[in-house]
């Protein structure tokens, strides 16, 4: 009596299915994970330039120079941190508020990612 030795293998057909499975998944799979990248870094930059923000609208409210008029600079200072910032500028814009007394001050910080320029904004109302 003979014995038929049971062998598995996987097909040609089968490979081919499965190469053509990973020549889709892997693409989208790589570009989602980029995009959620991307996002990361746009959130955490957009966290740092609302705390610049605040920061810079409390200087110039608290030292008045806001009285000056517009006015823009650059984040830059003699900390270890002055790489970082200097990515970041920011301008001061003043107007009228409804009330004669008053004017809202309002403080914009510029960044990029990816060669796309976002912002973050705080503002405030000051007696004149």
């Amino acid at each position: 009596m003979i014995k038929k030795r049971n062998i598995r293998a996987f097909t040609f057909a089968e490979i081919l299915a499965a190469m053509l499975f990973m020549a889709i998944v892997i693409p989208v799979t790589v570009r989602g994970i980029s995009f959620a990248n991307r996002l990361g870094v746009l959130a955490e930059r957009k966290r740092a330039a609302q705390v610049l923000a605040e920061k810079k609208l409390n200087e110039l409210i608290l030292d008045e120079s806001w009285r000056e008029g517009n006015q823009s600079g650059e984040f830059a200072d003699s900390t270890e941190e002055a790489d970082a910032r200097s990515q970041y500028t920011w301008t001061l814009e003043t107007s009228p508020w409804t009330d004669d007394d008053m004017r809202l001050v309002i403080v914009n910080v510029f960044y990029k990612v990816q060669e796309t320029e976002h912002s973050a904004s705080v503002a405030t109302l000051a007696v004149e």
